[in-house]
């Protein structure tokens, strides 16, 4: 996982390089196993248009991530997974980060340690988000 950075204040850090990028609380992907959803907050830069689609996959394994909308064992699971267009707003976030950038809750179901590359295409654009996920 690149070092994570804030983006913008008032929000835990996120990696990538836009126009998606992931933010995990605590920064650290520690694997607590298949059924052990990783919640985590996309924020997606408004100046790129078009529907956002999240997939991604173990670069060793080919093992592939799911993904839902939270961390729930009886949630569904997506192996491509669409944003929902409004997401939340956040406490305490300038008039002008929501403006330029949506937030969305959601969990990545890791079905093994590695490194994951999650793509996520945006309209006509794609961003490339490399997490490692570490067994304790």
């Amino acid at each position: 996982m690149g070092s994570p950075e804030v983006l913008v204040r008032g929000i835990i850090p996120v990696t990538g390089d836009g126009p998606l990028w992931v933010g995990v609380a605590g920064g650290e992907l520690d694997w607590a196993g298949p059924n052990d959803g990783v919640t985590v907050v996309w924020v997606r830069d408004y100046e790129v248009r078009g529907a956002v689609l999240i997939s991604g996959a173990n670069r060793g394994s080919g093992e592939r991530a799911g993904f839902a909308d939270t961390a729930s064992a009886l949630g569904t699971r997506n192996e491509r997974y669409r944003l929902e267009n409004l997401g939340f707003q956040p406490n305490s976030i300038s008039q002008a980060d929501l403006r330029r950038y949506s937030f969305h809750r959601g969990a990545v179901f890791f079905p093994e340690p590695g490194c994951y590359e999650i793509t996520a295409q945006v309209g006509r654009e794609t961003a490339t988000l490399y997490l490692n996920v570490e067994q304790p």
